[in-house]
């Protein structure tokens, strides 16, 4: 669903199937933004895994991370982490324009 609205905008969308994947993706695509499901993948190659493989990949560093998660209790240490913004599920896809652009803006 997020790929039909992220294309209805004009977006460029590539998806993976999981964390590590999305990793490798990021680094050969011009990536402008980076949406990850906190709970994709095996445990210990989730979400945060990623957001923890992009910081640490240097031509990806800049490269803003927005999480999504039905862990609303998980939003505060989300933030810390360094996600650009943490939406939690059910996300209202007529939001998701909006605050895309406002995270793209800010860097």
């Amino acid at each position: 669903m997020l790929r039909t609205v992220l294309e209805t905008e004009h977006a460029l969308v590539t998806e993976a199937e999981d964390a590590e994947r999305a990793v490798r993706l990021a680094g050969l695509v011009a990536c402008d933004l980076v949406i990850t499901d906190i709970a994709m993948g095996p445990v210990g190659r989730d979400g945060v895994w990623l957001l923890d493989r992009v910081r640490a990949t240097a031509e990806l560093t800049e490269i803003p991370v927005i999480a999504i998660t039905g862990f609303k209790d998980r939003e505060p240490e989300l933030r810390r982490r360094g996600f650009a913004r943490v939406l939690i599920k059910p996300v209202d896809v007529m939001d998701l324009s909006p605050i895309i652009l406002t995270v793209l803006n800010r860097r």
